[in-house]
């Protein structure tokens, strides 16, 4: 009996562990991978405990692999964000400027009712929305129009132009050019800002955003030497 007990703790402190060293994000939202190997762990966390014929040890270490494997997966996905969208997709925008896009309700499953059921449960109208995204971990976005944001402009009779959205159009020196058409932007736009910047690269930037009016938030990368004191400092 204490045998039982004292597998069972020690499962559950490497299970701790585990979980935590994959990040704090896992006690949120999961992505496909992170479902799959929290999944998996469970499983294996609870051979030993139900079956003593199966070694601790070799519980133990199958956490040890997934953990890691989840480590290789997040790092291939920050390295090449091709593979991150080869394995989990890209965010589907299904409604913009008052469109409702049939084709990626049909691609997602997803019908108008369920659609209005998500926006009831979000407290707004189709009417006030401006875009909706499904992210990849199946949430729904929701970007209301200004007129229908907080304390409503509509209800104190203000009438006001739609802001225009910004897109992300470099993330870790890759270039979505979707989102560049999205914006309204072209890729001498892009070339012209960077080479303003004294960046001769997109691979030097972190992070571009842009609207149709221009650049709204910019960071290059840090060099790796003063990224790893940095992390170092952290």
């Amino acid at each position: 009996m204490l045998f039982v007990v004292g597998k069972t703790a020690l499962v559950y402190v490497v299970v701790n562990i585990a979980m935590r060293c994959m990040g704090k994000r896992q006690v949120g939202e999961l992505s496909t991978s992170e479902v799959i190997v929290a999944f998996l762990i469970s499983e294996v966390a609870a051979a030993p405990i139900g079956d003593p014929s199966v070694s601790l040890w070799h519980s133990v270490i199958g956490i040890f692999v997934l953990v890691v494997m989840e480590f290789i997966y997040s790092y291939l996905s920050i390295k090449w964000p091709f593979f991150m969208v080869l394995t989990q997709g890209r965010p589907t925008v299904i409604i913009e400027n008052g469109t409702v896009y049939e084709k990626e309700l049909l691609k997602n499953r997803l019908t108008i009712t369920e659609l209005n059921e998500e926006l009831r449960m979000k407290n707004i109208n189709i009417a006030d929305v401006y875009m909706a995204i499904i992210e990849n971990n199946g949430q729904l976005t929701i970007i209301p129009t200004n007129d229908s944001a907080g304390v409503t402009r509509r209800d104190l009779g203000i009438q006001v132009k739609e802001s225009p959205q910004d897109f992300a159009i470099i993330v870790d020196g890759k270039i979505f050019q979707d989102n560049l058409k999205r914006a309204g932007q072209s890729m001498d736009f892009v070339k012209k800002y960077l080479k303003k910047k004294g960046v001769s690269s997109p691979k030097e930037v972190l992070c571009l955003y842009a609207d149709k009016n221009g650049v709204t938030f910019f960071q290059k990368k840090m060099k790796r030497k003063n990224l790893f004191k940095t992390a170092k400092k952290g």
